[in-house]
């Protein structure tokens, strides 16, 4: 089953994708936190200002951010983007509160905010790595800064947070080893086991995600929200 199934990372896509084509033409947009180019979602009609601080992943490629800087101080104008883009980025920011003030700031009056951050996930991009939203924490903050939330949905219920989890059961039974006779011998035990825990039991374990009404235990929120007029 693809990675990008199994974290969600291609409904958070398309959650950005669906948000943006709903602005029409002649958008400006930041992408605020945009990362490796790899994760950025662009849709024809808008134009795009990316900015990062460049620090989080040592493999990613920076060199395409526009803007090097600090989300908690943006070098940006007051009522300057129709649209911002913040994927992935919130639990990275040591202050998140004030990164959403900036991002508030930098908004039209009316613009939008498409925003996902997770609620169980494992620790990342060490030491930049500092909190996990609940539902219920994300919308105390989004209201805190002054925006009007549109919609907060869940990614994934129980079901899908466990397929995720049983993926990386291999990096704990198959740990890396320099032993070439080792290798040779837990070979054929090492491609059953990924098949069976992140193919085989994730399919089963998707299918019975729909039965999670409630989803609680979530990886990520998806949240829309808008700049009051």
């Amino acid at each position: 089953m693809a990675r990008d199934f199994l974290d969600g990372r291609g409904e958070i896509a398309e959650f950005i994708k669906k948000g943006l084509e709903q602005l029409g033409e002649n958008f400006l947009t930041l992408d605020a936190g945009a990362g490796d180019p790899e994760f950025q979602v662009r849709v024809p009609g808008g134009r795009y200002v990316s900015v990062d601080l460049g620090v989080g992943d040592k493999n990613w490629n920076y060199s395409k951010i526009d803007v090097i800087g600090n989300l908690e101080a943006l070098p940006m104008l007051d009522d300057s983007f129709d649209c911002v883009i913040c994927s992935q980025v919130l639990e990275h920011m040591s202050e998140p509160e004030q990164v959403l003030r900036e991002l508030h700031r930098t908004l039209k009056p009316g613009g939008k905010i498409l925003l996902s951050a997770p609620q169980e996930w494992y620790m990342h991009q060490i030491p930049y790595d500092f909190y996990r939203f609940t539902r219920y924490g994300l919308e105390h903050l989004f209201n805190k800064v002054g925006f009007q939330i549109e919609s907060i949905e869940s990614i994934g219920g129980y079901f899908r947070l466990l397929s995720f989890n049983l993926c990386y059961l291999k990096y704990f039974i198959f740990p890396p080893i320099k032993s070439l006779p080792l290798k040779i011998i837990r070979w054929p035990l090492r491609y059953p086991f990924t098949l069976v825990f992140e193919f085989i039991i994730p399919f089963f374990l998707g299918i019975l995600d729909r039965f999670d009404k409630n989803r609680y235990h979530t990886m990520n929120y998806a949240v829309i929200a808008i700049k009051k007029q």
